[in-house]
């Protein structure tokens, strides 16, 4: 033990998570003093973490995230010393061979290893090999345990009795929080979760997606309104099968799944109940009144789960929620299907030609905060100067009425190709030579991914979660929005500067692939389970560990409707009768 730096900061982590003064920083200059290996008790470090030769020269910086199962070489500098809080983080089921060099703000991914020597300066994809200097990757899909001599038993494995997940949503009709909550329950599901999924109308296309990969779908229809007794009689159903069923998790995915599955999870007394938050209450429901009802029912909750840092934000300095009670799992988005999607314009687009430029927008008319209008604004200036100039607009509702007049008043409607809800947005995309989503807020708008995905430049507006999305310049552009000048002149830009174009549609992709994983989302969602499970006081600690080798190859690509839950309320209005 004397000569293991692992244990001394085990020993300094433990003392400063008690709130011990001096003695933390005593052990950690004695483990240097005694081994030459700058290990900070503030780093934090999941369980299997090691270092080799007793962590000789090693240096990892302060803010470093290490994940379970990691191994660190002799030698090796992860972040180095310096103030900064721009830092790697290390996911799980790592190698890190001696003398490498990890630095800057990057992540490397799960069941990676990286070479001796290595210098790593971009993010690594999960189970990857890179090396060199600066490092590169030289093989991917690997698995880490026929590399590294590590023995199968160190492999996570799920617990003989399977994790027994419940997530519970309003409808699985085309959306983006029900796409979500799709992709993570087939993948669980694959993963050897027993998984249940709960809904207040048990209806959508999703349906048969969820039942084809063997998972349940129940229903609880609670009649049109939330104070029904119809509604009462759902719930003590739903309260029931929870306890009877024993699951450990209940994950609620929107509002009115928050409004009813919450309260239901805490009185079958679940483990661990997981909340969700995935808009800025921009529309009418969010009356001071609902929302201090809602803010009391996700305290219930161990976690309430945002998919942005605009949401997070929101959550903390507007309804009062604290750092430690929200945390932020991003959407993510499967590339496969944008990757075999086929660029075939004559059959999709008889009527357009081979020379026409298509600018597309992925998203609902249920409002006018989606910013149709400010495209149709910008176009008269694109077309006056690039005529050869298509707007194609997937999506459907209210507002689309009035999208057409103005269009046709405007003299455009030539330039205009109304497609409404499609099943086929991968398609569509590859056709088409610019994205744009001029939208006036959004949480984390999965319309933005997917064209990212598919390689095409974006143009976002400036709200939101769309500035964690897209990297102005470098993987999209972002212009401020209600601004249809500034909307044309990103557009003309990217249509006059084809290199320019391409630069952007190729990093955008790439940062889709490594920061917007379903791998991604599947480990901090493991990650919030089992700390759930410890918060919520069972004893003992439980594994929600994934089979290895989960690859679902899935088809949910649906056109995004993040405002789905306003059309909801036609016909679930929470605490009134219709």
């Amino acid at each position: 033990m004397m000569l293991n730096p692992v244990a001394h900061y085990r020993v300094a982590r433990w003392l400063h998570r008690h709130h011990i003064p001096f003695l933390p920083y005593f052990v950690q200059r004695l483990s240097f003093l005694m081994l030459h290996c700058h290990l900070p008790y503030r780093v934090e470090a999941g369980e299997g973490f090691a270092v080799g030769h007793s962590g000789i020269s090693t240096v990892i910086h302060r803010g470093t995230r290490i994940g379970r199962n990691v191994f660190v070489g002799h030698g090796v500098t992860i972040g180095g010393r310096n103030r900064s809080e721009r830092v790697p983080r290390i996911e799980d089921n790592v190698y890190i061979a001696p003398g490498a060099q990890v630095l800057g703000d990057i992540v490397v991914g799960e069941g990676s290893l990286i070479g001796a020597n290595a210098v790593v300066l971009h993010s690594v994809p999960p189970r990857s090999i890179v090396a060199g200097v600066p490092a590169r990757v030289i093989r991917e899909n690997i698995n880490i345990y026929d590399y590294t001599g590590w023995p199968l038993s160190l492999a996570p494995r799920a617990e003989e009795e399977a994790p027994r997940v419940f997530h519970m949503i309003d409808s699985l009709n085309l959306g983006g929080s029900e796409t979500q909550l799709a992709n993570v329950a087939i993948r669980q599901s694959a993963g050897g979760y027993h998984v249940v999924v709960g809904c207040l109308r048990a209806q959508g296309p999703l349906v048969k997606v969820l039942e084809d990969a063997g998972i349940p779908v129940l229903n609880f229809p609670p009649g049109g309104s939330l104070v029904r007794p119809g509604a009462v009689r759902q719930f003590l159903r739903l309260v029931w099968l929870l306890r009877r069923q024993r699951f450990d998790v209940v994950q609620t995915h929107d509002l009115y799944s928050n409004l009813m599955g919450v309260p239901a999870a805490w009185l079958a007394r679940v483990p661990v109940i997981v909340s969700s938050r995935r808009d800025l209450a921009h529309w009418w429901w969010y009356t001071p009144r609902n929302r201090r009802i809602l803010r009391g029912i996700q305290s219930l909750s161990v976690f309430v789960v945002a998919n942005s840092d605009a949401v997070r934000n929101y959550l903390e300095k507007e309804d009062g929620f604290t750092p430690d009670h929200v945390r932020i799992v991003r959407n993510g988005v499967d590339p496969e299907p944008f990757l075999r999607a086929s660029a075939n314009r004559e059959t999709l687009f008889p009527r357009l030609s081979l020379e026409d430029k298509l600018m597309v927008v992925v998203a609902n008319m249920n409002i006018k905060g989606k910013g149709q209008g400010d495209l149709i604004e910008a176009a008269r200036r694109i077309c006056a100067e690039v005529p050869r100039a298509r707007f194609i607009l997937v999506g459907d509702g209210r507002e689309r009425a009035g999208l057409e007049n103005k269009v046709a008043e405007l003299g455009l409607v030539e330039h205009f190709v109304f497609l409404g809800k499609r099943n086929d947005v991968p398609d569509v995309l590859s056709c088409c030579d610019v994205s744009v989503l001029p939208s006036w807020a959004e949480g984390m708008p999965n319309s933005i991914l997917e064209s990212m995905a598919a390689g095409l430049p974006v143009v976002g507006t400036r709200v939101g979660g769309i500035p964690e999305i897209i990297e102005d310049e470098v993987s999209g552009l972002l212009v401020p929005p209600r601004d249809p000048q500034a909307l044309a002149k990103a557009i003309l830009r990217l249509l006059r500067d084809p290199e320019f174009s391409s630069r952007l549609a190729l990093a955008g992709r790439e940062r889709v692939r490594i920061e917007f994983s379903f791998d991604r989302v599947l480990r901090q969602l493991r990650e919030l389970y089992e700390e759930g499970w410890v918060r919520s006081g069972q004893g003992q600690t439980k594994s929600f560990a994934l089979k290895p080798g989960v690859g679902v190859k899935s088809a949910i690509t649906q056109p995004e409707d993040p405002q789905a839950e306003e059309l909801r309320a036609d016909s679930v209005a929470p605490w009134t009768a219709n």
